[in-house]
């Protein structure tokens, strides 16, 4: 009885235990379901992401693929492109070569056509100049044409580029030594006087030739400059050519081999000398009659009847009487009735003057000035009273002065 009791009881308090632990077992799986069904939603939730994933990423490979397919298409655009660029080229440069085959030609023709024009155009405008300085009989109207006619000279004109080079431009000069010459001959007296107011028309025009010997024109003046050359004019021509002569007769150099000018000018020495001593002794005239109301280059005749006739007499009797005067007493130049300019004209002769006389001295030959010039100008008398005058005209005249000083030494 005991022993069932305590079995009953045992038994008892097993099946109590056991479906205590049954129930925890039953919670636990609860709980467990409820974890699973929560991992069970998560696994749904992110097969759906997963899903939308997919699709994105469907969606942007179809995206790539085109983007891809039109970067394959502009590719193969561009490759087509370049290679039309490439044919192009070829052709551009086919015909760039094409062109300037043709340009070069052209270049060449123009500077053929533009030297086969020039020496006919130069020499046409120098007769042009000549003539007109012939059949004139106005001072001025001679200094202006022989301007033009060394202006007209075809070294005044001489480019530097291609064919027309400095070896061009020495045969240039050789050509207008031999023209000038040939000229200067046929105008000069056989007394070769100096005197600067002869009316003879031949000697008036050697006084404008003689005058206008350093012309050097703009176009020239603009080209050596670039060019780093030194201008070429008829004096420098000359002046170059004496010298050598000189070299030649000390033995510092050799007659042979002389350039063509050399050899023109030292065949004319003794004529290239006296055009020299010549514009010497025009150039301080033309200072001296400016400032005087001496007619020193003459008068133009009476070719136009008697009133011209009588006009022209009374004119050189005036002449004549001034020139007494001013020959033998003191006398006041017009310097006051000129203004500032005029008179810097009147000392850029005197100017040149003394550079001509000094150019004789340093070839060792004489510069003599012509005794009635000489006379008249140690009259002369610089003083102005008018102080307003000497206060536009003060330095000018001073210089004015100083020349004829030089001058007269």
């Amino acid at each position: 009885m005991k022993h069932f009791i305590w079995v009953v009881s045992l038994c008892g308090l097993v099946g109590c235990g056991v479906t205590k632990t049954m129930d925890d077992m039953n919670s636990k799986m609860d709980q467990m379901n409820q974890k699973m069904d929560k991992v069970s939603g998560a696994t749904e939730k992110m097969d759906g992401t997963t899903g939308q994933m997919k699709d994105i990423m469907s969606d942007k490979m179809d995206t790539t693929n085109s983007i891809t397919s039109g970067m394959r298409d502009s590719m193969d655009d561009l490759q087509k492109t370049t290679q039309g660029m490439s044919v192009s080229t070829d052709e551009l440069v086919r015909l760039t070569k094409f062109l300037g085959a043709n340009t070069s030609v052209l270049a060449q023709l123009t500077e053929n056509l533009s030297l086969d024009a020039r020496p006919a155009f130069a020499l046409a405008l120098r007769r042009q100049s000549l003539d007109r300085m012939n059949q004139s009989r106005v001072m001025e109207v001679k200094l202006s044409e022989a301007t033009t006619f060394f202006m007209a000279q075809e070294f005044q004109v001489w480019k530097g580029v291609g064919s027309d080079d400095l070896n061009r431009r020495e045969m240039l000069k050789g050509q207008a030594a031999s023209e000038f010459f040939r000229i200067v001959k046929e105008w000069t007296t056989k007394d070769r006087s100096l005197s600067p107011g002869s009316s003879e028309n031949r000697v008036m025009n050697l006084y404008a030739l003689t005058t206008a010997l350093h012309t050097i024109s703009e176009d020239q003046a603009r080209v050596t400059q670039a060019l780093r050359v030194p201008p070429v004019s008829m004096l420098s021509i000359i002046r170059q050519s004496l010298f050598a002569l000189a070299d030649i007769k000390k033995g510092k150099r050799s007659a042979q081999n002389l350039p063509a000018y050399m050899t023109e000018v030292i065949n004319n020495d003794e004529l290239a000398i006296y055009l020299l001593q010549l514009r010497y002794n025009f150039l301080v005239g033309m200072a001296l009659a400016n400032v005087t109301t001496l007619n020193l280059a003459g008068h133009a005749g009476c070719s136009e009847g008697y009133m011209s006739c009588l006009d022209a007499g009374l004119t050189n009797l005036r002449d004549m009487m001034n020139k007494a005067r001013m020959y033998l007493f003191d006398w006041k130049p017009t310097l006051s009735q000129k203004n500032v300019v005029q008179v810097q004209v009147y000392n850029s002769f005197l100017a040149e003057a003394l550079r001509t006389r000094e150019l004789l001295t340093i070839l060792g030959k004489p510069a003599p000035l012509n005794g009635l010039v000489r006379k008249i100008l140690s009259n002369m008398q610089i003083v102005e009273n008018s102080e307003e005058t000497l206060k536009d005209l003060g330095s000018e005249i001073t210089h004015y002065h100083s020349y004829i000083t030089e001058i007269l030494k």
